[in-house]
């Protein structure tokens, strides 16, 4: 064989070595990376709760000087048996500090004081969602007990931009949140939390020609009537509140029609997780981990957070959307109590700071829903219901 030939023969064997190696590396780094990953996410206890590596870098604001301040504390893996030793790690701080809440509000105190550029990242608040239901159910242990939420900017410490401890529970409610798929919105007034028993509005008081073809069969025709006679109060009750969640709709249509940008406030929880996930990316492209150790857990970090705060701005415009879309259906069905009720479980997201005189209508609503709670528990202790 010619001796060009040979030269020729090595030099495609080289090459096609060369690549193989080439490729065989690249699945070696991507199946590093999902290992890598799956090490960061996975939840571990700490403490009196349980977070991954993830959540830490989410609770102290997913920023480059999260990673610098976690770097400085060795929880930055950069294979993935070395997880085991940030747990040790992470517990033993969480240990100092007494718990995992005072261990982040130290590390975010410090990031706040020296750190300026992390004074600049932009609010990161969770702004309420609207709340959705199919049905108008009431609880009979009131409305005291929901969860009242503002439609306002949270106050930031003086000269910082770290979250207040208002604002970092509820990113860390939300990031928790995220795990377990999308969690209940804010709700006000008529709950559906448990407690003393949910009862459905639409049905209350009613007597159908199914439950008193029902009521015949099994032989207890008599007993049902004399229920339905005295749950006549009750069907009073729930008209009453009707009537209330009807003007509330009312008021809502005519705010609107005053209001040609009505609906922008609304998707503000949206835009602002959209500029987060822009400030994530900007620093993820800024800041440069490769020549560093833990490089790669910086970069997954940081990728999973762009792609958690993109998640965050599409879910909360869809919730948005989708409400009022519900709303409005209710309304062009008929059923205008029911759009009222949704207006109710969303009047502060709706009216706060714009439209003040919406407190009357809660007021009269708060009072029919009070009425309507104290005959049900009425009928409960008889042992009616």
């Amino acid at each position: 064989m010619e001796p060009i030939t040979w030269a020729i023969l090595t030099t495609l064997a080289l090459l096609a070595g060369g690549g193989l190696t080439q490729a065989a590396r690249q699945r070696r780094a991507a199946q590093e990376r999902v290992q890598l990953r799956a090490a960061l996410r996975a939840p571990h206890p700490v403490g009196a709760t349980r977070v991954s590596v993830f959540d830490v870098y989410w609770d102290l604001g997913a920023s480059s000087w999260s990673l610098e301040l976690m770097a400085h504390h060795d929880l930055l893996p950069e294979h993935e048996e070395e997880i085991f030793g940030v747990w040790h790690r992470l517990e033993d701080l969480v240990a100092g500090h007494g718990s995992y809440d005072a261990f982040l509000e130290d590390s975010l105190e410090a990031i706040g004081e020296f750190f300026d550029e992390h004074r600049h990242v932009g609010s990161r608040r969770q702004l309420p969602g609207l709340s959705q239901r199919r049905r108008r159910v009431l609880e009979l242990e009131g409305p005291e007990s929901a969860e009242v939420a503002d439609n306002l900017p949270v106050r930031r410490h003086e000269g910082s931009g770290v979250p207040t401890h208002q604002e970092a529970r509820r990113r860390r409610a939300l990031r928790g949140d995220t795990r377990s798929g999308y969690g209940g919105p804010v709700t006000l007034g008529l709950s559906e939390r448990g407690g003393g028993g949910l009862f459905d509005v639409e049905k209350l008081g009613n007597l159908d020609a199914q439950s008193v073809l029902g009521a015949f069969i099994s032989g207890d025709l008599g007993r049902r009537l004399e229920q339905w006679w005295m749950m006549r109060r009750v069907r009073q009750l729930r008209d009453a509140l009707d009537q209330e969640l009807i003007a509330f709709y009312t008021f809502y249509v005519e705010a609107v029609r005053r209001s040609p940008h009505f609906y922008e406030p609304l998707y503000d929880a949206s835009r602002r997780w959209r500029e987060e996930a822009t400030r994530l990316r900007f620093d993820r492209k800024r800041r440069d981990w490769r020549g560093e150790e833990w490089g790669l857990a910086a970069d997954v970090l940081s990728e999973d957070a762009i792609s958690l705060a993109t998640s965050l701005s599409e879910r909360a415009y869809q919730n948005t959307h989708a409400t009022i879309e519900t709303l409005h259906g209710h309304a062009a069905a008929g059923n205008t109590a029911m759009a009222g009720y949704l207006v109710y479980l969303n009047a502060h997201a709706f009216f706060a700071g714009r439209h003040p005189d919406y407190g009357d209508h809660l007021r009269r609503v708060d009072f029919a829903t009070h009425r309507l709670q104290t005959e049900l528990r009425r009928l409960r202790d008889q042992g009616l219901l």
